[in-house]
């Protein structure tokens, strides 16, 4: 059998090689001679394995495609080849062997290798065991205030849930009747017309001049008219609060999706506008940028907080600037706030959780940790600038969706 080559590699290396080896490589002396013999026995006649073919017939020995040597007998054709498959077996246990044997050995090798470097390892990691161990105690109280944490924003994190839940119902409660209202009101402008021609009519009859003046009818129906346009506008816009709601709240789609940010940042206004005091919005929004794949519930209410924390922003009505724009990643978000601003130390504490400049009880400190939590699960980023009497500067960027820039 061929020899053991030491440190061949790895396994394409080991068929590598194969592929450049010759008979001699893979069968020795001695092995050929006793093929040799076995041939001459199958074949009835002297039978040689020579490296190139020469006057007699031959038949070639092909190992890889190649031809490394040939059965050489005075013998037909056929039986030649016969007996050159014959020898191309043994040869191709021989190169099997050969790469078994030099794989086994390369493992060895390297576990021998790995084995040193892992006891090397452990005696330089002994000493390191016992500095560690030296600072279990520290390192186990740090762990504690990391898991009291965790509790407090799992528990802030479900008020939310809760809140966004009951929003959610609350939306769904109203959609249904707020629908029967639209429909009838919509039917009661249409009757208007009835009522009208009847108007008109009940003139040209005698006494019924007299008769709609002491109704009062010129006034009624157009006062009538009135009072149904402005309560089909009012019913409407109660209908664009609740799907702004339940888009907010996320019932209408779970888990992440493809979002338009512009549309999501006035969904989110909708919902907030009624609770932020007068503030007014000017908006910037950039009709190009792609869309963002993101949870659309998470993602409203970190906008959301973001828009309350720039309505407390100054004791007066605070005036927001939100603008979207394509970045190098995605889409960027900026909401600049025209209010009191952030002294240094404040800012620095920004995303500190349940760090809050209100009083006590007006606020849980969470609402910027929470945005810059959601945020970044969600591959994004989050930057604050701020002076004090030169209001608060957010800028947000989240990464655009894929399948966006290739459409």
């Amino acid at each position: 059998m061929p020899s053991v080559e030491p440190g061949i590699g790895d396994f394409g290396e080991l068929e590598a090689r194969l592929e450049q080896l010759g008979w001699n490589d893979l069968m020795s002396e001695r092995e050929t001679a006793l093929l040799e013999k076995s041939l001459t026995q199958v074949a009835g006649a002297p039978v040689a394995i020579v490296m190139a073919a020469g006057e007699q017939p031959a038949a070639p020995i092909r190992h890889q495609l190649q031809a490394v040597a040939w059965v050489s007998a005075d013998l037909e054709t056929g039986l030649l080849q016969g007996l050159a498959r014959t020898a191309e077996r043994v040869l191709y246990q021989a190169s099997r062997y050969y790469l078994a044997a030099n794989l086994h050995l390369d493992v060895v090798q390297r576990n021998y290798q790995e084995l040193q470097q892992q006891h090397a390892q452990l005696q330089a990691s002994e000493a390191r065991y016992r500095e560690l161990s030296e600072q279990l105690e520290e390192r186990v109280q740090a762990q504690v205030a990391q898991i009291e944490d965790r509790q407090r924003r799992l528990y802030a994190s479900e008020k939310l849930n809760a809140v966004g839940r009951l929003g959610a119902g609350v939306a769904h409660e109203i959609n249904n009747p707020i629908g029967f209202i639209r429909s009838n009101l919509n039917s009661a402008r249409d009757y208007l017309g009835t009522f009208s021609e009847l108007s008109k009519r009940l003139r040209t009859l005698p006494g019924g001049e007299e008769l709609a003046r002491e109704l009062d009818l010129d006034f009624v129906v157009p006062d009538f008219q009135d009072l149904i346009d402005e309560s089909i506008d009012g019913s409407a816009r109660v209908a664009a609060i609740v799907s702004a709601l339940r888009r907010f709240a996320g019932t209408d789609e779970s888990g992440v999706s493809s979002v338009c940010i512009n549309e999501l940042l006035q969904g989110v206004w909708a919902v907030a506008e009624g609770s932020l005091g007068d503030m007014t919005v000017n908006w910037a929004l950039d009709e190009s940028i792609p869309t963002v794949e993101v949870d659309r519930a998470g993602i409203s209410q970190a906008f959301y907080n973001l828009m309350e924390n720039a309505s407390l922003a100054a004791e007066r009505p605070v005036g927001l600037a939100v603008a979207t724009e394509g970045h190098e990643q995605g889409v960027r978000v900026r909401i600049r706030d025209d209010g009191d601003g952030m002294a240094p130390e404040v800012l620095a504490r920004a995303f500190d959780p349940f760090y809050t400049t209100r009083s006590v009880g007006a606020g849980t400190g969470l609402g910027l940790s929470v945005c810059r939590d959601t945020i970044r699960a969600h591959g994004g980023g989050i930057e604050i600038s701020s002076e004090p009497g030169s209001g608060t500067d957010v800028s947000v960027w989240l990464p655009g969706n894929p399948s966006a820039g290739d459409s």
